[in-house]
């Protein structure tokens, strides 16, 4: 669902949502916001694909970005945030993610691959960009059929990060024990079901594996709290 961006986001955002050529689809490589404050750290989310949001139009989990940015992780100075996606093609139904690959894959390969391409310079480029990352790709759809295809996407974006030393945040509510899922996963900050995200640390990785960083302390998120 569209929602207005928050009073502290500076507005229009960098955006560039464009249409896929001779397909109903559209993608968004990144969303770059300012933030209403004089701190110049850049935080870069890295998520699962774009909902809603725009120029001028946000959504739910981008507001949810900009809240942790400005409120739960003031410490940080964070004076902009940037949101990627593992895939750029809008869709607010994680559960129609599938339909669209498939469509893709099989009728529009060409878009396809290009797409992802570029998709994938923009992520790299952006973790170069960034003072600090905010990982939340969440875990494999129940209907991606190639699981094992996505979770090679994830990873790949894992090594990336690996290869260049940066510390990750991560993210977990109460349900869950640790702070990621099965195969190295990270959480979703806007997880479905109505199950709250409500703490974030921060992680190496090492070896693929994230690794505790001693005397770290947890962060509260509250961008979930309504009022």
């Amino acid at each position: 669902m569209s929602k207005k961006y928050p009073d502290y986001v500076k507005v229009p955002t960098e955006c560039d949502p464009q249409p896929i050529p001779n397909t109903q689809y559209k993608v968004r490589y990144y969303l770059s916001a300012e933030l209403d404050n004089n701190y110049k750290n850049k935080l870069l989310f890295i998520l699962m694909n774009p909902s809603h949001a725009s120029k001028t139009v946000s959504d739910e989990t981008i507001n949810y970005c900009a809240h942790i940015a400005f409120k739960d992780l003031k410490k940080i100075k964070i004076g902009s945030i940037t949101i990627v996606n593992i895939h750029p093609y809008y869709e607010p139904k994680s559960s129609k993610l599938q339909t669209i690959l498939d469509d893709l894959k099989n009728n529009h390969q060409i878009q396809y691959e290009s797409t992802m391409k570029e998709n994938k310079r923009t992520i790299l480029q952006e973790i170069d960009n960034a003072n600090y990352v905010f990982l939340c790709t969440g875990l494999v759809p129940k209907k991606i059929e190639d699981k094992a295809c996505y979770r090679r996407l994830i990873r790949s974006i894992h090594d990336y990060l690996e290869e260049n030393d940066k510390i990750v945040y991560l993210c977990k509510g109460e349900h869950n024990k640790k702070f990621f899922g099965t195969g190295n996963l990270s959480y979703h900050i806007n997880p479905l079901g109505g199950k709250n995200i409500n703490k974030a640390k921060r992680f190496h990785i090492r070896s693929t594996k994230f690794v505790e960083i001693p005397n770290e302390h947890e962060v509260a998120l509250t961008h979930f709290l309504k009022g």
